[in-house]
């Protein structure tokens, strides 16, 4: 078996991948969700996506597509598709945004809010399990720790993506992504072939043959 090469500028081997901190975060949600998975989703017949969806539309009524995807780190198509299986089943409405006509606003229905309550105490009780081996110190600074680092993953994605990816994650770049403009008026007449000369009508003689 090929031994690890030391990670550039540190004279120690780099881990394997399955030993990263970030596998290994990775790791601890999918156990955590796992119960939700195999219980209370088919019980209720809601996905993890939209589990999530509904926490963060109990916490922020009123947002978009670009909200939500923004604080779970879901994609957009996976927010759409938990949106719409929400709306479906009468546990969220959705309404235009007054501001911007091309955004949908959702908030959670009264069935949407009732469905959240019920399955809360469950979500707390599985995350209490989680994190009961850490005091309460010890919790808050991994909380920080984990938002220092989101918070720079997020600065980096921005730096890095166009703005028009940018403005798909929800980070607003103060520009607009441009768009193909049509042809003025003027350039379509400097561009158009010049019309042909008529000619002339003969003068009438004022005789008849």
């Amino acid at each position: 078996m090929a031994t690890p090469k030391p990670a550039a500028g540190s004279g120690r081997a780099a881990p394997p991948p399955d030993r990263t901190l970030l596998f290994a975060m990775v790791r601890l949600v999918n156990l955590a969700a796992r119960p939700f998975q195999e219980g209370i989703g088919r019980r209720h017949r809601l996905g993890l996506s939209e589990w999530r969806t509904l926490a963060v539309l109990h916490s922020h009524p009123g947002s978009a597509a670009t909200d939500i995807a923004q604080m779970t780190g879901l994609d957009k198509m996976t927010v759409s598709r938990a949106l719409a299986s929400l709306e479906q089943a009468g546990r969220l409405a959705r309404r235009p945004d007054r501001r911007d006509g091309r955004r949908a606003l959702a908030t959670l229905t009264p069935a949407g809010r009732r469905l959240f309550t019920a399955l809360s105490g469950e979500a707390g009780t599985r995350e209490a399990a989680v994190t009961g081996t850490l005091s309460t110190a010890e919790r808050l600074r991994l909380l920080r720790l984990v938002q220092r680092m989101t918070d720079a993953l997020l600065a980096a994605d921005g730096a890095q993506a166009p703005p028009e990816a940018a403005a798909l994650s929800g980070i607003r770049t103060g520009r607009r992504a441009p768009s193909a403009r049509r042809p003025t008026a003027q350039a379509d007449r400097s561009s158009a072939p010049a019309p042909r000369p008529r000619r002339a009508a003969a003068p009438r003689t004022g005789s008849r043959g």
